[in-house]
């Protein structure tokens, strides 16, 4: 996935946490977010499969925190339970950086790039590589859905 600029000179990201790591999602990849719960996310009529990003990422189980549903460009949706969604923001143009070669193994395939907001480093989601590489099956669009 190439790093694109967005309008305005930047990428708008949603901005989530698990364990110690701070990650981005592309904004326009986030359907809705809400709070962790017992069932299945569910948006327009539909359960969405979970993708537990701590244990993919070989981190133990918190419980609680957050889904962002996500859906890539090819049709996958799924459900990323994250600890902690902290805001709405946008990584500048010479804020991104692609992923350096000392990602060698899976996460090649999770992660997209780096960013800088601050003092703290961000890792861009890759919402495709990701969701494909957790198996997330692929849920029909609804109506309205691009």
């Amino acid at each position: 996935m190439a790093l694109r600029p967005g309008r305005e000179g930047g990428r708008r990201v949603v901005l989530s946490a698990v364990g110690d790591g701070h990650y981005a999602v592309d904004a326009g990849a986030v359907r809705h977010v809400e709070r962790a719960a017992p069932r299945p996310p569910a948006l327009d009529g539909a359960d969405w499969p979970v993708v537990a990003l701590r244990r993919l990422f070989g981190l133990p189980d918190a419980g609680g925190g957050h889904w962002l549903l996500v859906q890539s460009h090819d049709g996958r949706r799924a459900g990323l339970a994250v600890d902690v969604v902290l805001t709405l923001a946008r990584l500048g143009e010479t804020e991104l950086v692609t992923l350096p070669p000392v990602y060698r193994g899976p996460e090649r395939g999770w992660f997209a790039g780096l960013g800088r907001l601050g003092d703290r480093v961000v890792v861009l989601l890759d919402v495709a590589g990701l969701l494909a590489e957790a198996g997330a099956g692929t849920v029909p669009a609804a109506p309205g859905d691009a």
